[in-house]
């Protein structure tokens, strides 16, 4: 299993990263590519939170503890099968 988060619900808090034990994510700007696969509802959230979400940036340092899934107030991330 691997965490995916999702770009609609994510509003860049931070959460997954400062809890994650294995630094799996970090908060990175969105790229033109990823904000025009927005709905028009996400783009404007995005758009008020700097365009900013998390990332996972270390996918395979993931030991599948799910303390992100818990800690996203977001509902953003889910742990999902390879």
């Amino acid at each position: 299993m691997f965490p995916s988060v999702d770009p609609e619900k994510c509003e860049d808090k931070g959460e997954c990263v400062s809890t994650c034990p294995y630094e799996v994510f970090e908060l990175g700007i969105r790229t033109a590519e990823e904000i025009s696969e927005l709905s028009f509802i996400g783009r404007i959230e995005a758009r008020a939170h700097g365009n900013r979400m998390a990332r996972t940036s270390h996918i395979d340092m993931c030991h599948v503890c799910g303390d992100c899934v818990i800690v996203c107030s977001e509902k953003a991330i889910r742990l999902l099968p390879r």
